[in-house]
């Protein structure tokens, strides 16, 4: 009769250490839980941002009239020895560069036109880049008109690219 008090001791610690590591289990799994949600929220205000970057610079990229613009620029060579054309620099690409280090969280629909896209926008302004700089202006007459008109192409191909980006990321947040 001394030890019948080691019966319910066991029976308590037992009941105690299960309940604790049921606690452990639950709370694992909350964390679990909310860490998803934070993954989910942090990759859809990714995809926000870029969506909206995508859409401001697709904006840009459709204001302009590329064949007019070709006229007018060709239009200026023939008038003028002298004339050399002059490209704008581009915005800077702030949301890309800030998100490019996660850029493989997004859902691989997304990343393939996103990255796409943002790759044909590092090739035009490496091209505005020589544009710019005084070796383009000591150039021939005849081969700076040839890179605008590369300009004007990789510019088409360019404003594709933004467009199926953006449909892709569009897709991926509805």
């Amino acid at each position: 009769m001394a030890n019948a008090w080691i019966g319910p001791v066991i029976i308590a610690a037992l009941v105690s250490g299960l309940i604790n590591v049921i606690g452990w289990f639950v709370t694992h799994s909350n964390e679990q839980r909310r860490e998803a949600a934070r993954r989910d929220e942090k990759i859809r205000d990714f995809m926000i941002a870029l969506r909206g970057e995508i859409r401001s610079e697709l904006a840009n990229l459709k204001a302009h009239d590329l064949g007019e613009n070709l006229k007018m620029i060709e239009a200026n060579y023939s008038k003028s020895r002298t004339y050399s054309v002059t490209v704008p620099k581009l915005p800077d690409h702030v949301i890309f560069r800030a998100i490019s280090a996660e850029i493989h969280l997004l859902p691989e629909k997304v990343i393939d036109p996103v990255v796409i896209y943002a790759r044909q926008r590092q090739s035009v302004e490496m091209l505005v880049e020589d544009m710019r700089d005084d070796n383009f202006r000591r150039m021939p007459r005849p081969a700076q008109l040839s890179m605008y008109r590369d300009y004007l192409t990789m510019w088409e191909a360019w404003t594709n690219m933004a467009e199926d980006a953006l449909n892709a990321l569009n897709q991926e947040l509805s």
